[in-house]
């Protein structure tokens, strides 16, 4: 017979309650990599004891301390990156093969439909 679970998960992250009633990884008694371990830990016990709720909330906060429910950053262009997109446009606009100013994507899909055909 399974035990019960008595494990309690609650949030980890600044400012909220640890796991198992420790602090936070910010300013409390667990670092961020120790949050981390401790929670890997506790998913693989859950999945030992075959424990489906507790691994899907472990497993929701391991997630939630990793960043995965995060908005990405926006990559901005370095000046090599802008550079080559302006080479291309350079090579690519005067062949007439869409308005000036067209996107460099479909400049350049236009231009591979172009050479397929020969």
């Amino acid at each position: 017979m399974k035990r019960p679970c008595r494990r309690r998960i609650s949030n980890v992250g600044p400012g909220k309650r640890g796991v198992n009633g420790l602090s936070g990884y910010i300013g409390g008694n667990m670092t961020r990599e120790e949050a981390i371990k401790d929670l890997q830990r506790q998913l693989t016990e859950a999945q030992a004891d075959g424990e489906r709720k507790t691994e899907l909330a472990v497993r929701k906060q391991l997630h939630r301390l990793l960043g995965f429910y995060q908005a990405p950053e926006a990559v901005e262009e370095s000046d090599v990156e802008s550079a080559t997109l302006a080479a291309i446009r350079e090579h690519l606009e005067p062949l007439g093969l869409a308005p000036a100013g067209t996107d460099i994507v479909e400049l350049v899909r236009l231009a591979a439909i172009k050479i397929t055909e020969k």
